[in-house]
């Protein structure tokens, strides 16, 4: 403690020969690490009030006691201050200068951890905050406990930082307050204790406002000062998200009961060391740091994430991104946040997408503020997404290909655009898909005449005006399902034609080992070189695994041509 003259109003030899007296200050009391420390520095203090000075009582034992420490193993225990005083000392064995009860004095940090203008006055206390302060000053130091009880509100705009240090990466200094959640009626306060000299725990609580491109505030807890007024930093409450306005995500913690990182004032940079950012519209979880930067400007240092992808989905389709990362701060441009890496798609399988997640201003569904935009070229360091997708199905029965693009409309799923090349119908097929996580569905659609067989068949006769769909569910496409209208102008070595002016229709349907034909309407079937009239539907079945075709006809046919040539 720095050297501070005592009076003594009484002092009395007691029958054990222990001294005991009441002592009175009228000094401000400055404590702190001096015994390796030179020159007169000043560390933590509380004012001289000259209407009220510090008042207390010393006590020295005759004989050898154990010292007196207010702690016991790691837990801090207060002495009891009850009446007679003089037994109240001895019975704890607290010797030295006792001075209690400090009450609305200001207690004053003497930290440079401050920008420079501010160091002058150090970390002030208003006198009304101070109350049920006590110290006890002993050869080797002092023991004491700061009591802040807090009001209606906190203490705001306390900047925090050394900003004049070369050391310093936080560009601006910490805009903080410190202050206490109000949980019911209970008192809101803030405390530092001390042995011989020594901080043994501090609770300073409160949260800073950030700029840049997060503009929000973070709440902290246990801020620490050594004894020599540096600040030691505190821990990062994430228990409530903060939110990153640039990049609209939020700023989440590994576990709401911990601490989510390390608010470092010495250089101006909040460390993220179990925290991670969320952007809970497209993914299912949050994307985890191993290690992260904030500086006090609020803009962002280096950010490292751990890729555990455990449970993480991108729409509901399982994702395992090898490429997560923000967009560079750079308004009025909006933020987003970039990730890379394999999506499993059922049916088609993984596929590589590179995702740009963007804040938008529409805040209606389905866009919630989200608007997705897959990336056709290297962007960042990941590379272009794989939008062909294709697939073959039950051997030679189809081919699926789609070039795909992100369903914007719906922000949820892929929308693709290209063919279908179905065994038994010559050339490729118009088509369309949807894909979402719960199945997908295409649709085929042709305006033009194709040629169409049916197992030994090859060349059954021509449809036209096509149309057909299929759904997947899971990993399965049960079957396809593809109809038109029979042409009546099909070429030579046609088995059925439709007649002029008539409409039959066709119904395909594949299924993995098997494919079914119908047709219905007013028709001709080649027979002998003839065409015989008909009324009728027709069934055939073309079992690919037994290698054989069969089916009926029923309704009405013209034989005359035939009869009459016999």
């Amino acid at each position: 403690m720095a050297r501070v003259l005592t009076g003594v109003l009484t002092l009395k030899v007691q029958p054990d020969m222990d001294l005991f007296g009441d002592v009175e200050i009228n000094s401000s009391l400055v404590w702190g690490e001096y015994s390796i420390t030179s020159g007169q520095p000043k560390f933590y203090q509380i004012d001289h009030d000259p209407a009220k000075p510090h008042n207390g009582n010393f006590y020295l034992a005759a004989r050898w006691i154990r010292p007196y420490y207010p702690v016991s193993g790691t837990t801090w225990v207060n002495p009891s201050f009850v009446f007679p005083i003089d037994s109240m000392l001895e019975d704890q064995r607290i010797q030295g200068v006792t001075i209690k009860p400090i009450n609305h004095k200001k207690f004053t940090i003497w930290t440079k951890d401050l920008p420079a203008s501010d160091t002058l006055n150090g970390l002030s206390f208003p006198k009304e905050l101070v109350m049920n302060t006590w110290l006890n000053v002993i050869r080797t130091g002092v023991h004491a406990e700061v009591f802040l009880f807090l009001k209606t509100k906190g203490i705001d705009s306390l900047m925090l930082g050394p900003t004049w240090s070369d050391m310093y990466l936080g560009v601006k200094p910490f805009n903080s307050a410190f202050d206490v959640p109000l949980v019911g009626n209970e008192p809101r306060f803030m405390r530092m204790q001390f042995v011989e000299s020594a901080v043994w725990d501090a609770d300073f609580k409160g949260y800073i406002t950030l700029g840049g491109g997060i503009n929000d505030t973070v709440a902290f807890y246990d801020m620490m000062f050594t004894s020599t007024a540096n600040n030691a930093g505190g821990k990062l409450d994430l228990s409530t998200p903060a939110e990153m306005e640039y990049w609209g995500v939020q700023l989440v913690p590994k576990d709401p009961s911990k601490s989510a990182g390390v608010i470092c004032v010495k250089l101006g940079v909040i460390y993220l060391t179990a925290a991670g950012i969320y952007e809970p519209r497209h993914y299912a979880e949050p994307f985890y740091l191993t290690w992260g930067e904030i500086k006090a400007s609020g803009d962002l240092g280096r950010l490292f994430f751990d890729y555990n992808n455990v449970g993480q989905r991108f729409d509901r389709f399982y994702y395992t991104p090898h490429f997560v990362a923000l967009s560079p701060y750079a308004p009025p441009d909006s933020g987003y946040v970039h990730t890379s890496g394999s999506l499993s798609i059922n049916f088609f399988g993984a596929k590589i997408l590179s995702i740009s997640d963007y804040k938008s201003t529409n805040s209606s569904s389905p866009f919630d503020e989200r608007n997705i935009v897959l990336r056709s070229e290297a962007h960042m360091d990941s590379p272009p997404s794989d939008l062909h997708w294709t697939r073959s199905w039950a051997g030679e029965m189809a081919f699926l290909d789609f070039n795909m693009v992100y369903d914007s409309l719906i922000q949820d799923g892929f929308l693709g655009i290209g063919f279908a090349d179905i065994l038994g119908i010559t050339g490729n097929l118009s088509a369309s898909i949807r894909v979402k996580f719960e199945g997908s569905c295409f649709s085929i659609f042709e305006d033009f005449a194709h040629d169409f067989g049916l197992g030994p068949l090859a060349y059954f006769g021509a449809m036209g005006n096509i149309w057909g769909c299929g759904c997947i569910k899971g990993e399965s496409l049960e079957k396809i399902v593809i109809g038109g209208e029979l042409s009546s102008s099909a070429g030579v070595g046609a088995s059925i034609l439709a007649r002029m002016g008539s409409l039959v229709g066709i119904i395909f349907s594949y299924e993995p080992t098997r494919t079914m034909l119908e047709l219905n309407g007013d028709l001709f079937i080649v027979i002998a070189e003839q065409n015989i009239e008909a009324t009728a539907f027709a069934f055939f079945v073309f079992d690919r695994g037994e290698g054989y075709v069969e089916g009926h006809l029923k309704g009405t046919i013209d034989m005359g041509g035939i009869v009459a040539g016999v």
